[in-house]
Formats: structure tokens, C-alpha cells, sequence
């Protein structure tokens, strides 16, 4: 689960990144750029948060997931121990 939750945030990082090389296509100071720039802006931003929210839902579902696998093993250990217990208390009852 823990690299489920890692690779989610690295999906993250390196969209981040491959967003970053791309800054500044539309050029600078002419009327594509003043035409282009907010748009590409409000687009990359959007896509930013978008996959930043996808990798933190991943992250805590992995994480969710986890710990209700520690909880169901720890409530599983605990049954085992007391059936054990009680087998070991029964034991030669009944046997005469």
C-alpha cells in the first residue's frame, strides 16, 4: 500500500515537472502570447490540482487501507489467542 501511496505522489511530481518545461511556449510581449498565456495558465493550474487531488485520494485510500488491514489482523490475532485459550481451558472436559 505504502507504494501505491509513493508512486501517486511521483505521478505528481513528475507531472509537475513535465508541466514546468513546457512554461513560456507561447512566447512573450506579442498578442498570441497575450491571447494564450491566462488560458494556458488557468489550463496547467487546473491539471495541476486535478492530479495533485488524484494522488492524495490514492494516498489516503493506501493509507485507509492499511490501517483497517493492521485492524482486522490485530481483531484476528485476538480471536485466534481466545479460542486458543478457551481449547486449552476445555481441554480433558468431557473425557472421562
Amino acid at each position: 500500500m505504502q507504494k501505491i501511496a509513493g508512486l501517486a505522489q511521483e505521478m505528481m511530481r513528475d507531472f509537475e515537472a513535465a508541466v514546468a518545461v513546457t512554461r513560456g511556449w507561447e512566447g512573450e510581449g506579442d498578442s498570441f502570447a497575450r491571447e494564450n498565456k491566462p488560458r494556458v495558465a488557468a489550463e496547467n493550474k487546473a491539471a495541476s490540482e486535478t492530479v495533485r487531488a488524484v494522488a492524495e485520494a490514492i494516498s489516503s485510500a493506501a493509507d485507509a487501507t492499511a490501517g483497517n488491514v493492521k485492524s482486522i489482523q490485530s481483531h484476528q490475532g485476538g480471536v485466534v489467542d481466545a479460542v486458543r485459550e478457551e481449547a486449552r481451558k476445555s481441554e480433558g472436559l468431557g473425557r472421562r
